[in-house]
């Protein structure tokens, strides 16, 4: 039976998992030789004066790449980084492994550690059993971390100090199997060191356990969460070097007891990445006794994050701190709201307080030529802080072509002293040399005379000149037309390789130089599976081989075969996609065309009506290496596979990779959407390009925006307006819950500088047409008046209904919004599109205050409406006594009339409105004639439309008492209407002998007669 399969033989059913992993360590040990014991003994007496740390991880990699690298066949591969995660979880273990556990000298712990160290150690002595080792130990490790951060926060979890246990269990007992494995014969080595179904049952019990372990973030977490060692372990892996190590001026600095700076720079291309990548692994295993720490960070061009001060400095800082034993006293770290800043002076203060009395430490920053001036400028300062703080050394690299700020802004740092990497690099040599062998090794390189080997290798050192890039291509190429410069040697690339996948070379160049981040192979295929603008999802239409894809582009791109991201081979591809080198022909590429295409994908992806129904039922299959994982993203027809399997056996691995795929592979994992978190996370970041003439797409487009409106708005605003996106706010407000984001926007309880700062830069006009100063009056947002007001918002601006910000004020009774349009120059007689001033509107709507208000700010009370009315004829037409009073005492014309020739005082009296004609003949009101004389002669009197004068139009009606109000105001009792009837004649018709009585005794003339005679 399989080593794996087994249990210790001490298990019973109520043994605690401390003890069995106490036990599986020590059934290893019994396996051990006599010398082996003493060189495990020596391990746990280091424990005693120094529990494992960081350090110790790094100097365990590189010595176990610096072992390799003398094997042969081995010379330029790097297995240390495979073991990197694995190694850092189980230290971080056995550094804790006294609170899991309860023991006192935490002997179980680190003696998981113990054990893991010796089998690497003895493992570089057995190549057959390296190379499947470290790719399950690579494997596992992937999510390895997260466990030592459950373990810091949660230390009362029984459950959960089992779950780490029973993983490291296993841990443990692959390294028992490993030493089994050491004890056979020559000729039983001969057998494979792990099997296809050990590989299979150990990933499987890995991944058990994994899923029983929920993670959480760490203290350290506030200050980044930025992923610094994957980068280096990718570089890291692209050679070995060891030029620097007996220079004086590396060795001076590295010895330094104060902070000092090293600065190697060189050419484009020259391997400046891959020096720093070995330096730190050179730190970590010749570290002092003192075992400073050593912080690391390398900045990558496709990673934006990278390229932030914030960022680099974050995770500096946070790999210095982690040498702290008591982090909690950092309360204000442990505050999910603290943000590290080192400008600041109370920074500053924690570090110093934090970090133990005489710390010093090496640091190692690569590419900050990738960042913008201003940053680089940001990121000095701040590393020059922590370099008065504490003795700090720090070594960085610099380009010789990059700007020539990074001179000035490198001043700041202290104690600096260059390295420049020369044209004529050893390690040029050895490169070509190990390419040349290895390629004749797997016949790439095929010759018919075996001389022409000199003539190559020296060709290619002459023409290098100093370049690792460029050397990498030429030896890929023949020895003729070798390239005279990169741009050169990247067009001959993608020429050359195009016929592998012409059609979709230059979309999945253009996806790699739009991506925020780099792109997992799944990723790229289903992107690159999109048919911009069709919503519709249609499996027919997913590409099968992605690495076809790949292949059409040649060297310029790189799979990680950990994280199996896609990369390009370097930043000087990216340059000459973009046509950046001097006299490179056209761009193949635009960063905005590639940011439209990106978006289209984007915004069709997630338009898509399939990812509900679909996204459930696809379920992760555990495949138990990365070469399984690219077999399963290769097509699946019997040629190509069978050709992946042949490839892969070229390497030193005796599995049956396809017989692993064939049995844990469904079908429906071709279906799986692989790209949908990537869009969702990034699309508003590339939907710039799409506008309102976008057509089908910019349905989609909106299509999208409603689907991500959660919180109100507030999360997809924030992030509209951060980016910038004038044509995707004006499609926000445009959805049916527009009016309620701009109300978010404008709402001073919901402040934030950035969104204030969109109301002054982005036009938000609305669903009712408004203005940021129109609808922050409408809201009655008076703070947000004053400052739009002081920002030099246009105070005339109308909405769709011709309303300025003042009527709009007037009409809503924002009386102290009123105050502060008027103060600032608002025209106070400006009219909407119905002809109604400020004053006019409020009257209309009966607001006696605001009335006032425009009455006291010298409003035209003689202006009239679009229908002719004067103020006070609108106060009188609405029956409004009180309005109208307000008016009289403002001591309007009771005399102006409309188009029809009305004065306030007919229209009261037609109206029969008694307290209205009271007050207007109070104010002065005339009831005789004076503009203009009667039709047919006889005294003047106002007439309506009628030819009635209002003393015969009060007797028709019947109103007697407004008769008497009229004719004891002097109203003419002769006075006759168009007919020339007077008001005796109409009383003599109606009957009214009261009247008659009256009219007689008032000296009525009996002799008038009318038309008639």
């Amino acid at each position: 039976m399989s080593l794996v399969l087994q249990r210790p033989r001490s298990t019973g059913p109520g043994l605690k998992t401390e003890n069995r992993l106490k036990d599986a360590i020590g059934q290893v040990e019994k396996e051990l030789t006599l010398e082996q014991q003493k060189t495990l003994l020596g391990y746990k007496m280091e424990a005693h004066k120094s529990p494992p740390d960081l350090s110790d991880v790094m100097q365990l990699t590189a010595f176990v790449d610096q072992e390799l690298s003398s094997k042969p066949g081995l010379r330029r591969r790097c297995f240390g980084p495979r073991f990197t995660n694995i190694l850092q979880a189980v230290q971080q273990f056995a550094s804790i492994g006294d609170v899991l556990v309860g023991g006192s000298q935490n002997l179980i712990a680190c003696g998981v550690w113990f054990l893991i160290r010796f089998s690497l150690l003895l493992a570089t002595n057995f190549l057959s059993c390296i190379e499947r080792m470290s790719t399950l130990l690579m494997d596992a490790g992937r999510s390895a971390p997260r466990y030592q951060e459950m373990a810091l926060l949660y230390p009362q979890s029984e459950k959960l100090q089992s779950s780490v246990c029973e993983y490291f269990l296993f841990v443990v007992r692959l390294c028992h199997q490993l030493v089994k494995f050491t004890k056979k014969s020559t000729i039983s080595q001969l057998w494979t060191f792990l099997t296809d179904e050990d590989m299979k049952t150990y990933h499987e019990d890995f991944q058990r356990w994994a899923n029983c372990i929920e993670g959480d973030m760490q203290v350290l977490d506030n200050i980044s969460k930025y992923d610094f060692q994957t980068t280096w372990k990718e570089i890291r892996k692209a050679g070995n070097t060891t030029m620097f190590q007996q220079l004086p001026q590396y060795r001076a600095w590295k010895s330094s007891n104060v902070s000092s700076t090293l600065i190697y720079q060189g050419k484009l291309g020259s391997g400046k990445s891959v020096l720093l990548a070995n330096i730190v692994s050179d730190l970590n295993l010749n570290i002092t006794s003192d075992k400073w720490p050593v912080a690391y960070f390398f900045c990558k061009h496709d990673i934006h994050e990278s390229l932030k001060p914030k960022t680099i400095i974050g995770s500096l800082v946070r790999q210095l701190l982690s040498r702290v034993q008591d982090l909690g006293s950092m309360e204000t770290v442990t505050d999910h709201t603290f943000v590290f800043d080192l400008d600041t002076r109370e920074t500053s203060k924690l570090v110093q307080k934090v970090l133990p009395q005489g710390f010093a430490a090496y640091t190692v920053l690569d590419g900050v030529d990738e960042c913008a001036s201003q940053k680089i400028e940001v990121i000095f300062h701040q590393l020059r802080v922590l370099q008065d703080m504490f003795c700090l050394r720090l070594c960085i690299s610099h380009r010789l072509e990059a700007n020539n700020s990074f001179e000035a802004h490198m001043k700041q740092l202290a104690s600096c002293h260059r390295l420049t990497i020369p044209e004529d690099n050893p390690d040029i040599g050895n490169f070509i040399d190990d390419e040349l062998e290895r390629r004749l090794n797997c016949g790439e390189l095929v010759l018919g005379d075996p001389t022409l080997i000199v003539e190559i290798f020296q060709r290619l050192l002459k023409h290098s000149q100093g370049m690792f890039l460029w050397t990498d291509d030429a030896i890929q190429k023949a020895l003729a037309n070798l390239p005279k410069d990169l741009p050169e040697t990247f067009s001959r690339i993608l020429e050359r390789s195009a016929v592998a996948g012409a059609e979709y070379q230059k979309k999945g160049l253009n996806l790699i130089i739009a991506s925020r981040r780099p792109l997992t192979t799944e990723e790229l295929r289903g992107a690159l599976s999109v048919v911009p603008g069709d919503p519709v999802w249609d499996t027919n239409k997913i590409i099968n081989n992605v690495f076809l894809v790949l292949a059409s582009c040649g060297s310029l791109l790189m799979v990680d075969e950990e994280s199996l991201t896609v990369r390009l081979v370097h930043h000087s591809v990216a340059q000459y996609l973009l046509g950046e080198f001097k006299g490179s022909p056209s761009p193949m590429v635009t960063q905005r065309g590639a940011n439209r295409l990106m978006g289209s994908i984007t915004v069709t992806y997630l338009s898509y009506g399939v990812f509900e129904s679909k996204l459930s039922t696809i379920t992760r299959i555990p495949v138990g290496s990365a070469p399984s994982l690219i077999v399963k993203s290769i097509d699946t027809t019997k040629a190509v596979q069978k050709l992946a399997i042949k490839l892969l056996k070229t390497k030193p691995q005796d599995h049956d990779i396809g017989r692993v795929v064939a049995e844990h592979l469904p079908t429906s994992t071709q279906d799986a959407f692989a790209f949908l978190p990537y869009a969702k996370a990034n699309w508003i970041h590339h939907c710039e390009e799409i506008t309102a003439n976008g057509g089908d797409m910019f349905s989609l487009l909106k299509r999208v925006v409603e689907s991500h409106i959660h919180d109100g708005g507030k999360s997809l605003l924030l992030s509209v307006v951060q980016h910038g996106h004038e044509h995707l706010f004006q499609t926000l407000l445009g959805n049916e819950d527009g009016e309620a984001i701009i109300r978010l926007l404008l709402d001073p309880t919901y402040s934030n500088p950035q969104l204030q700062s969109a109301v002054d830069t982005l036009r938000l006009i609305g669903v009712a047409g408004d203005t940021p100063l129109l609808f922050a009056t409408r809201q009655g947002y008076r703070s947000e008046v004053e400052r739009l007001v002081r920002s030099g918002s246009d105070l005339e601006a109308k909405d769709a209904d011709g309303n300025t910000a003042l009527i709009v004020a007037a009409q809503h009774n924002q009386i102290d919004i009123l105050k502060i349009l008027f103060q600032n120059g608002a025209n106070i007689e400006t009219k909407n599109s119905i002809g109604d001033t400020p004053l006019l509107a409020t009257i209309h709507r009966g607001q006696i205050e605001v009335v006032k208000l425009l009455l006291k700010m010298g409003a035209n009370t003689n202006t009239v409406s679009s229908l002719g009315n004067p103020p006070l004829l609108v106060a009188i037409q609405n029956k409004m006594i009180d309005m109208t009073r307000i008016l009289l005492r403002a001591r309007v014309n009771t005399e102006a009339s409309n188009v029809d020739g009305d004065t306030p005082l007919m229209v009261a009296a037609r109206q029969g409105d008694m307290p209205t004609v009271m007050a207007l003949l109070r104010a002065g009101a005339k009831t005789a004639a004076v503009p203009h004389e009667p039709a047919f002669g006889g005294n003047t009197e106002w007439k309506d439309l009628d030819g009635f004068p209002l003393l015969i139009k009060s007797v028709l009606s019947g109103q007697l008492s407004l008769m008497k109000i009229l004719m004891s105001h002097g109203a003419d009792i002769n006075a006759r209407d168009l007919k020339e009837k007077t008001l005796l004649m109409h009383a003599s018709y109606k009957g009214y002998s009261p009247i008659i009585q009256m009219l007689l005794d008032r000296s009525a003339d009996l002799e008038l007669s009318d038309d008639r005679g």
